[in-house]
């Protein structure tokens, strides 16, 4: 009975997320008019810090060329009184979304399979994500409901299918009305793959339910015992993963 009430706890944080896209799908045509009318902004560009390979960047460049991007997040504000766009229930992110034709959705990393929120914000406060990222999005997400900059060779040639579509309101709100799921179910599913994945581990007995590798520890200290070790200004953090691992190796051998 335990197991099944922390199970069912679980469920219960994650699925309002999810039910939030059939909600909003069943008043997407009145919300989507709303969404137009106070459109204020072209675009939005929210971020709190710069990216490693700097393709974020360079998407809002691109952008920027054809016309001016309200970056709004603590990177690269360029808003006149420095707003800056907030998160949370009481945030002013959403309303910054839902005031923009456009979202830069692109990701910190291009990762096959590595998609975080950032496309999935603009669609639910009814702006099109103009995403970067994971070159297999359009597995999951459907490919006429966004432009997808993976899809040119360059940058800029991604910005020309933006113009067509923002000087062209009908092609615009066709694209507004797409559905965001290849899979209209997709949601749902995950739900139940979650749901079975959760009940699957409290339904087992403690000793059943263990996954920890035991080799995992001893390879995860040699590497990065060597990092620290070649960048020495780590020296005590050095020390500290020492006086960790052999701690998780005493209790291995017991």
């Amino acid at each position: 009975m335990v197991n099944f009430l922390i199970a069912n706890s679980c469920l219960q944080a994650v699925f309002p997320i999810l039910q939030r896209g059939f909600a909003k799908a069943f008043f997407k045509g009145t919300n989507i008019i709303v969404s137009i009318g106070k459109a204020v902004f072209f675009c939005n560009f929210i971020y709190g810090h710069k990216t490693i390979d700097g393709n974020r960047e360079r998407v809002l460049e691109a952008v920027s060329s054809y016309k001016p991007v309200h970056s709004i997040g603590r990177y690269l504000n360029n808003m006149p009184h420095g707003e800056t766009a907030t998160r949370g229930a009481k945030g002013t992110k959403n309303e910054y979304l839902r005031k923009s034709k456009f979202t830069i959705a692109a990701e910190s990393m291009c990762q096959d399979d590595f998609t975080t929120e950032k496309i999935k914000e603009p669609f639910d406060n009814y702006s099109i994500p103009i995403y970067y990222g994971n070159k297999k999005i359009e597995k999951e997400f459907n490919p006429a409901a966004f432009v997808n900059l993976n899809d040119f060779p360059t940058f800029e040639e991604g910005v020309e299918q933006i113009k067509a579509i923002n000087q062209d309101d009908e092609r615009y709100i066709q694209m507004l009305m797409q559905p965001e799921f290849v899979d209209q179910e997709y949601p749902e599913k995950k739900y139940e793959e979650l749901k079975a994945f959760l009940y699957h581990i409290f339904d087992q007995e403690p000793e059943a339910a263990i996954r920890r590798n035991r080799y995992y520890i001893c390879e995860s200290y040699m590497v990065m015992q060597r990092y620290l070790r070649l960048h020495m200004k780590h020296w005590f953090l050095g020390r500290v993963f020492d006086r960790y691992f052999k701690k998780e190796k005493n209790k291995l051998r017991k």
